[in-house]
C-alpha cells in the first residue's frame, strides 16, 4: 500500500510514535459522531433529544469498544504474515477476520437490541427523553455491521503498516455525518432518528470507501469469496 511503513527499519521509537499518531486520530474522529449528533440535536431538538443521545451514546461507546476489541487481533496476525510474506496466510487471515466480524456484528446487534431498553432504565433514562433514545439505540444497533467491518478492514490495513488511510476514510464519514445531520435533523425534522440515520450512513460510507481502497492497494486475493471462511490456523 502507499502508505505503508517500515516498523523494522530506522528508529525504532520514531517509527512507533509516527505510526501509532494516525491511529490516535482516527480513533478520535471516530468517536466525534455522537459529539455531533449531541451538538445538532441539542440546537434542533432542544433538552429532550439531548438526554437521549446522551444516555444513548453510553451504549454506543460499549459497542464500538466491542468491535475494536474484536478486530484488534487481525492487526498482529497479518503484520506476522505480511513480514513471512506469506500470501496464503494473509488471505486466511482477512477472510477469518471478515468472517468473524460478520458473526460478531450479528451477535451484538441482537444483544443490544434485547438489552438497550433494560439499560435505559438502570440508567434512569427520564421518561421524557425515554422514546426518543430507544429509537436512537434501535437504529444505532441495525447498524452494527458497518462498525464491525469497517475496524476489520483498518486492523487490516494497520498490518500491512498503514495507519494513514483510515484518518481519510474517517475524515470523510464524519464530513457526510455532520451534512447528514443538518439534513435529517434540521431541514427534515427527523430529531433524533435522523441523528441516527446520520451515523449509520456515514459509517456505511466509511467502510465502503475503506474496502474499495483495500482492494485496489492490495493483492487481489485479499477479497476472493472462499477466502470468506474461518480458518483453524488463525
Amino acid at each position: 500500500m502507499k502508505e505503508k511503513q517500515d516498523l523494522t527499519t530506522g528508529n525504532v521509537s520514531k517509527t512507533l510514535i509516527l505510526f501509532a499518531l494516525p491511529m490516535l486520530l482516527a480513533n478520535l474522529l471516530q468517536s466525534f459522531y455522537s459529539i455531533v449528533d449531541m451538538l445538532v440535536i441539542g440546537r434542533i431538538v432542544g433538552e429532550t433529544g439531548l438526554a437521549a443521545i446522551s444516555n444513548a451514546s453510553m451504549i454506543s461507546f460499549i459497542i464500538n469498544s466491542i468491535c475494536i476489541g474484536v478486530t484488534m487481533g487481525g492487526t498482529v496476525l497479518v503484520a506476522q504474515f505480511k513480514g513471512a510474506n506469506d500470501e496464503q496466510g494473509q488471505s486466511e487471515t482477512v477472510g477469518t477476520l471478515f468472517t468473524i466480524s460478520l458473526i460478531s456484528s450479528l451477535i451484538v446487534t441482537i444483544l443490544g437490541l434485547l438489552v438497550y431498553q433494560p439499560l435505559f432504565r438502570l440508567l434512569n433514562v427520564p421518561a421524557i427523553a425515554m422514546k426518543d433514545a430507544c429509537e436512537y439505540m434501535q437504529i444505532i444497533c441495525y447498524g452494527t455491521v458497518f462498525v464491525f467491518g469497517y475496524n476489520a478492514v483498518c486492523s487490516i490495513m494497520k498490518g500491512f503498516g498503514d495507519s494513514k488511510s483510515p484518518i481519510y476514510f474517517i475524515a470523510i464519514a464524519t464530513l457526510v455525518n455532520i451534512v447528514l445531520d443538518v439534513i435529517l435533523v434540521g431541514s427534515l425534522g427527523m430529531g433524533t432518528k435522523g441523528a441516527a440515520y446520520a451515523t449509520i450512513f456515514s459509517q456505511g460510507a466509511s467502510l465502503l470507501i475503506s474496502i474499495i481502497h483495500l482492494k485496489r492497494n492490495n493483492l487481489s486475493l485479499i477479497l476472493r469469496y472462499d477466502t470468506l471462511r474461518l480458518n483453524e490456523k488463525c
